[in-house]
């Protein structure tokens, strides 16, 4: 899909901008406000729309409505597309005029399905108007998931199906004179029709985190969300995190790709960052420790952890607790990371502090299996075959123990001092 690249630069109009750059950027001004306010972005569309009319018309419009007259000029022998601009027309003018509605949040709903209905029609109007290959026509297609979100494009977008947060975003800023870029982010996005306890929790523990810590080293920059800036109310809940580089996300190839020190050296790293969560004031306990939730920066020859994700967080004296029922959820769907006591945990129940300070201890050692050995824990593949003849006999045995039950796991800060004591020296063979 070659347009798509340019998307991810550019935004869904990007085969604009060579022919008519000043409607690009109206078009473009509009579409990254979908999710951010959609009154304004149905207002911005309206207005591009106009421009483009007045421009290819040379008309002064304050007595026509030139929705009207763009349908007439350019559809008028072609009932489908009438038809769809008709509706476009009808329906950017209620949001000039919006009528009351008794139910607001189902109300706002359709207004967000009919504000991307719009653009989707602006966009096969004007696919059809600038390219003028009718074989590349296919090629050119609106993608909901790469909308852009303020200044930010979207270069990767994953569909969460087993939680309340409906897109995951990997983002950048993309600069137009040097054509690189800048300013990467992880945007989550949160429909706000559930009553969205994760979202929240993720919210809190971050406002907790960085009021009681001045160590952010380990802990992204993050935005709460833009719509706070509009002062409206919208369809979605969005968090940013926010980097100064590209990340390298933690997955097999890239641990292949690196070599034994700095797999050590990473290691070491997220064990002194999960210390520094359950070390604050109000403890921290993450309860979604794995490869998804590390991103990796560059840092020298070395890369710095950032730990993301804390909507399954305990946050001790929290307001919005999480459920255990939720954890649980994610233990189902993938229990690799998630301790024995908690897989085994009464969906009713609750453990004490010490107990959840235990179970971050496993899922460290599993992730840290994976970081040294490149492979994860499975029913076949035990802690000790994957790091055999890699890392001496001592070092195996007490991951052993930190994957064994709770009552002999070692504290936290025990595990730590003891992998930086092996790790820092060298326990490979």
């Amino acid at each position: 899909m070659p347009y798509l690249d340019d998307v991810k630069k550019k935004g869904n109009f990007a085969f604009i901008e060579g022919v008519e750059p000043e409607l690009y950027r109206r078009l473009y001004e509009s579409e990254r406000e979908i999710r951010l306010n959609i009154k304004s972005a149905a207002k911005q569309l309206r207005g591009a729309l106009e421009y483009f009319y007045q421009k290819e018309t040379k008309s002064d419009y304050r007595d026509e409505d030139p929705l009207f007259k763009m349908m007439k000029m350019y559809h008028e022998n072609n009932p489908v597309q009438e038809g769809k601009m008709h509706n476009l027309r009808i329906a950017l003018n209620q949001f000039v005029h919006p009528p009351e509605s008794s139910d607001k949040q189902k109300e706002k709903e359709k207004e967000f399905d009919t504000v991307v209905s719009c653009f989707k029609t602006a966009f096969g109007f004007f696919k059809q108007r600038y390219i003028r290959d009718s074989r590349k026509m296919s090629e050119y297609e609106f993608y909901n998931n790469y909308i852009p979100i303020n200044n930010y494009f979207i270069y990767e977008a994953v569909v969460d199906k087993e939680s309340e947060c409906e897109l995951i975003c990997h983002a950048h800023k993309y600069d137009r004179v040097t054509k690189d870029f800048t300013n990467y982010a992880l945007i989550k996005i949160y429909k706000q029709a559930y009553q969205n306890t994760r979202y929240l929790k993720d919210i809190e523990v971050l406002r907790s985190l960085w009021n009681e810590t001045p160590d952010h080293r380990y802990f992204a920059r993050f935005t709460e969300a833009d719509q706070a800036e509009s002062n409206t109310y919208n369809e979605y809940y969005i968090i940013r995190y926010e980097l100064d580089q590209k990340p390298n996300f933690l997955t097999s190839d890239f641990i292949n790709s690196i070599n034994t020190e700095q797999r050590n050296w990473i290691a070491i790293e997220v064990f002194r960052a999960v210390k520094i969560l359950h070390n604050l004031p109000r403890p921290i306990y993450h309860r979604n420790i794995r490869p998804e939730n590390i991103l990796l920066c560059s840092f020298g020859e070395n890369y710095n952890p950032y730990i993301v994700n804390f909507e399954y967080a305990k946050l001790i004296d929290s307001r919005t607790d999480t459920m255990v029922v939720n954890v649980k959820k994610k233990a189902k769907s993938d229990s690799t990371y998630i301790a024995r006591e908690v897989r085994d945990l009464d969906y009713a129940s609750e453990l004490p502090p010490e107990q959840w300070e235990k179970a971050d201890v496993y899922s460290l050692a599993a992730l840290i299996v994976f970081i040294l050995s490149g492979h994860e824990l499975s029913g076949i593949a035990s802690a000790n075959q994957l790091l055999k003849g890699k890392y001496d006999r001592e070092f195996c045995d007490f991951i052993g123990k930190m994957l064994g039950s709770y009552n002999f796991r070692p504290s936290l800060n025990e595990a730590t001092e003891i992998f930086e004591r092996y790790l820092a020296v060298g326990c490979e063979r």
